[in-house]
């Protein structure tokens, strides 16, 4: 495959239902080099709703610090934002060997949420599944907030804002690499071979996580359906979930979820053996 190769895997959005406990991942290299793959969600019509600069994400994964790259500091972009016009993400999250680093990007100003518990590596990338959970709101006077479950349970975070311009809105997610190079073309630079599975997101903070956690993590797996609302949830924009060996997106959103890949590389999608099963 040439560098910026893309297929198109799913261009519609699913019915509420069952949903298989399956997932995905990049079968490709960790590498900073050839062969990595990441997906990208771009909405079929207009931007994601992003300029009340709020969101709440939810996600399984599961892997070892093998499966991270060397390079950029183990990381890898679990959610990442671009455009065709714009060069910088608005909302990344980055997956790290030692925990998760929230960015918001506005006008070139960087907000940043840390969550590193101690001996993240050891107890999260211990090969088995884990769950992430996010509700933040970067407009919040002085300092923005935003809070953080590991597997159901709180943890501490620690934020440096510089609050500064607007927002601009941005018409494509990107999954598993950091996307600098304007339009399609993947760039392999923080990518991993981690299982993901069930990826939740939406541009609000109204779900009150705090107390609704258990319709995310209930002491292990809670089944979201095919639309991202069967614990009782509001539907989120996004909803990402393996259906038929096909990634699917079940969000409220009519969006594209494509493979972007150079050389060899490419995604697995399994329909069991994901969180729970």
């Amino acid at each position: 495959m040439p560098i910026g190769f893309a297929k198109s895997i799913f261009t519609t959005s699913a019915a509420a239902g069952q949903q298989d406990r399956g997932y995905w991942f990049s079968n490709g290299t960790t590498s900073d080099g050839s062969d990595g793959a990441a997906l990208m969600i771009d909405r079929t019509t207009g931007d994601w709703p992003i300029n009340n600069k709020a969101f709440t994400l939810s996600f399984w994964w599961k892997g070892t610090s093998s499966d991270m790259p060397s390079a950029t500091l183990g990381a890898t972009e679990v959610l990442r934002m671009n455009t065709t016009s714009q060069p910088e993400g608005l909302i990344g999250a980055t997956l790290r060997t030692d925990g998760f680093e929230i960015l918001y990007q506005i006008d070139g100003n960087n907000n940043l949420i840390d969550a590193k518990p101690a001996s993240f590596s050891a107890n999260f990338l211990d090969d088995q599944w884990h769950h992430f959970v996010i509700e933040g709101n970067v407009s919040s006077s002085p300092s923005g907030s935003a809070q953080v479950w590991l597997d159901g349970t709180s943890i501490n975070t620690t934020s440096s804002w510089t609050l500064a311009g607007t927002v601009t809105e941005h018409d494509r997610l990107f999954h598993n690499c950091n996307p600098t190079v304007l339009g399609v073309s993947y760039n392999d630079s923080r990518s991993s071979t981690l299982n993901f599975a069930n990826l939740w997101l939406k541009f609000a903070k109204d779900q009150d996580v705090a107390s609704n956690i258990s319709k995310f993590y209930d002491s292990g797996y809670v089944d979201l359906g095919t639309d991202g609302t069967a614990s009782g949830l509001d539907q989120p924009e996004l909803y990402m979930y393996v259906d038929s060996g096909s990634i699917t997106n079940g969000g409220s959103v009519p969006a594209s979820i494509t493979v972007t890949a150079e050389g060899a590389g490419d995604y697995t999608f399994n329909n069991s053996g994901g969180p729970g099963s």
